[in-house]
């Protein structure tokens, strides 16, 4: 009969030495938790006062661009280089054309002497 309560005691103070280690390891998880969710909404504020700042720059940087086309000193330069650049396209492109014409005329006429040569 000793032994049965030996037994029961030892089991009860077994699940009760349990439960208090469990209830302790909860508490710690929550602590870390709270912990966790504190940093978290840091972060969370810090982001968004920087995309905020980021929208801002990048407004601000739209209309710097915008002003610059009308402001920019070297813009007589730009427009001469982007004008030399679509002369040289268009004369590339002229050239070209004017080569594959030739060589259909050319293929014309060899053809139209290897007709009367046949005839």
């Amino acid at each position: 009969m000793e032994d049965k309560e030996f037994v029961k005691e030892a089991v009860k103070e077994c699940f009760e030495n349990f439960s208090i280690l469990h209830t302790m390891q909860f508490n710690n998880i929550e602590q870390r938790l709270e912990k966790i969710e504190t940093q978290l909404k840091q972060i969370n504020g810090i982001v968004q006062r920087h995309e905020i700042e980021i929208g801002r720059l990048v407004d601000s940087d739209e209309i710097y661009k915008a002003n610059r086309i009308h402001t920019c000193p070297q813009l007589p330069v730009i427009r001469n280089l982007e004008d030399n650049a679509l002369e040289a396209k268009v004369i590339r492109k002229h050239i070209w054309m004017s080569m594959v014409a030739a060589g259909i005329i050319m293929g014309l006429i060899v053809s139209f002497f290897s007709l009367i040569n046949l005839i």
